[in-house]
């Protein structure tokens, strides 16, 4: 999921929302599992929607609750933990997939079927550089299916190891609903340079960041500013000032400390990679 923009009473952004469904208190005791019990994922490996144990065919499914709560940010990492899979890399877009063995080395065509979602994503015939066209990030996914064995009769010809299906979070029409691992929060000139940090970390270092572009001091929007910031995971206030005088401005109108500051103090103006390598440093202190 890429970070889309929100305009709303001068506010310019990317938001981190989590919406919340209420419920009765006797119903929500009643839905909430066991935490013993094994969670059951849902799977539509066969075009129809089954569980894990009831389809008839050799396969692994990962959560995206279980990808989150394991840390795993890219296909190298899932595949460590998934039993007749390996893969090899040269770089992005440049990496290929064996399953049971069945390697591609010295062929033309790929051996191991990659879709997101129903998309096919498998590289065509006589690709060089690597067997799947894209590296994905494990981001806002629903689940990842391994299929191991020839898929070919629902996956094609070049399914003959088996299928690697990333199948993202389905749209929610009637809720807003988004994360991050941080939002960067900014005002007056620091716009420009936020938006290019918040895709220079996506892109190069696999950091999924919002940003919160605060266009007006005067009127103050404090209610829908605290909305944002309070369902923010990790807040980040960058500005041009040393002496945080919009942080403590923020804090004064919206009682809201950030969690880190990135500033300046030497006339300079802010250059993205800067922005990147102190938000790098801050959320592995």
């Amino acid at each position: 999921m890429f970070p889309h923009q929100l305009k709303c009473l001068g506010l310019v952004g990317c938001v981190s929302v989590s919406a919340a469904m209420l419920t009765e208190p006797s119903l929500a005791q009643q839905s909430r599992p066991d935490s013993s019990q094994l969670e059951e994922v849902i799977v539509t490996a066969q075009k129809r929607e089954s569980t894990v144990q009831t389809t008839p065919i050799s396969l692994t499914a990962v959560s995206g609750r279980d990808i989150q709560d394991r840390g795993l940010t890219d296909l190298s990492d899932l595949v460590l933990s998934v039993p007749g899979v390996s893969m090899r890399t040269s770089g992005p877009g440049m990496g290929e997939f064996e399953m049971r063995g069945i390697a591609s080395t010295g062929g033309n065509s790929p051996t191991v079927g990659f879709y997101y979602d129903e998309t096919p994503l498998t590289a065509p015939a006589a690709s060089n550089e690597g067997k799947i066209v894209i590296s994905p990030a494990l981001y806002d996914l629903n689940r990842v299916e391994v299929l191991r064995g020839p898929q070919g009769t629902l996956y094609g010809s070049g399914s003959m190891g088996g299928t690697i299906r990333v199948i993202p979070n389905p749209p929610n029409p009637d809720a807003f609903d988004a994360s991050a691992q941080v939002t960067l929060v900014g005002w007056g000139s620091t716009q420009g340079v936020i938006r290019e940090a918040v895709e220079k970390l996506a892109a190069e270092e696999g950091i999924v960041a919002n940003k919160l572009h605060i266009k007006w001091i005067v009127p103050f929007h404090a209610d829908e500013i605290s909305r944002v910031l309070s369902q923010s995971k990790r807040v980040i206030i960058v500005e041009n000032n040393y002496s945080g005088q919009f942080a403590r401005y923020l804090r004064s109108e919206t009682g809201f400390n950030a969690h880190g500051h990135i500033r300046k103090y030497d006339g300079e103006p802010f250059r993205p990679r800067h922005i990147v390598e102190a938000v790098k440093e801050q959320l592995a202190g």
